[in-house]
């Protein structure tokens, strides 16, 4: 973002499944506002180091100004559960509860969007979930929310058109 001069407002993490955690831990981590942050059938790994940074870094979080998150989550889902090794307390509820019960510690985050959606697998999605995240994108990316116009709009061959990426023709 600083070095090549990228207006964090635009800049939009995403991350499914163990990407997620990824993504998550990048964008709390990160000392500036973002856009916003997209979690696809996540869970986050590791939240006693990430509760033990934000202890040691929270005059700086109380300062940061909030980044809109999209937390999505399939109540079919068949791999976060982790049924296949015996784990059969463990259920989607009670995964994406702990993501969101994880993340409202953190002052900079706000939820903004996303969901428990019925009849979706892990990595699917569903009309639903598709309209919210629609809907999440453009609030997050409306014109009044930028602190600055995009600095490129999809016509180069080294940037993809986000529109065309995100909402492929049918």
């Amino acid at each position: 973002v600083d070095a090549r001069r990228v207006d964090p407002s635009r800049v939009l993490l995403s991350g499914e499944s163990q990407g997620g955690s990824v993504a998550a831990y990048a964008a709390l981590q990160s000392p500036h506002a973002l856009g916003g942050v997209v979690l696809y059938q996540t869970f986050l790994a590791d939240q006693a180091y990430m509760l033990e940074w934000a202890a040691r870094n929270a005059d700086d979080l109380a300062r940061k100004a909030k980044t809109p998150w999209f937390v999505h989550s399939g109540a079919a889902d068949d791999v976060l559960p982790f049924a296949d090794r015996g784990c059969a307390s463990l259920t989607m509820e009670r995964v994406h509860g702990s993501v969101l019960d994880f993340l409202a510690r953190f002052p900079q985050v706000e939820i903004a969007g996303g969901g428990l959606y019925a009849g979706v697998g892990h990595g699917g999605d569903s009309a639903e979930s598709r309209a919210a995240l629609r809907a999440f994108y453009d609030a997050a990316f409306s014109a009044d929310r930028r602190r600055s116009e995009p600095a490129w709009r999809g016509d180069d061959a080294r940037t993809p058109d986000l529109e065309d990426a995100w909402y492929p023709a049918p």
